[in-house]
């Protein structure tokens, strides 16, 4: 079940839409999506602490999208995923997990090794991300446990493992929550 976000300048019911699929559809987990750009806002606060009143806690798993925005001079990524993780632990989330992900990546990783054809601009987006998640700061492989970038993988496995795809994938499919 995909719901909006809780940001209400966009459409003020998406809060409450949310609320009510959390409350009364049947679901194993909850993927509580972060954009790294926009943390830490009022209503994602309220509605993180309405979810941590009304949602059993271990059925959430929170990932921090779009770090593929983030710029080297300006951002960190350990930096953010501490501060989420130290205003989730805040909100009576107990030892929360943060997976790192950049969703937009990840989808040209997946449209390029599928064969699907990709727009100029998205073939020039995908060897900038290749560049860029090549540099340590930017490899996201490092963020999950057992996540290994070794000289046998081909090239869509390496860069889904740099990109948090592969990470992600195995802690929500492979057992590892």
């Amino acid at each position: 079940i995909d719901t909006p976000g809780v940001n209400s300048s966009v459409n003020r019911n998406h809060g409450r839409i949310a609320r009510k699929a959390l409350l009364k559809e049947t679901y194993d987990k909850v993927i509580y999506v972060f954009s790294a750009g926009k943390l830490g806002t009022d209503e994602e606060i309220s509605h993180l602490k309405w979810m941590a009143g009304n949602i059993p806690k271990d059925k959430v798993v929170f990932v921090l999208n779009k770090l593929d925005c983030f710029r080297s001079v300006e951002d960190n990524i350990t930096a953010s995923m501490n501060g989420v993780h130290n205003d989730l632990t805040a909100l009576g989330y107990e030892s929360p997990i943060i997976y790192p992900l950049s969703a937009y990546f990840s989808l040209l990783i997946k449209m390029k090794h599928n064969g699907d054809h990709l727009t100029d601009d998205e073939l020039d987006e995908y060897n900038l991300f290749i560049k860029k998640f090549d540099r340590p700061a930017y490899n996201l492989a490092k963020y999950y446990e057992k996540v290994y970038i070794t000289s046998n993988d081909n090239e869509g496995l390496r860069l889904s493992k740099k990109s948090g795809l592969y990470g992600l994938e195995k802690a929500l499919f492979g057992g590892c929550l």
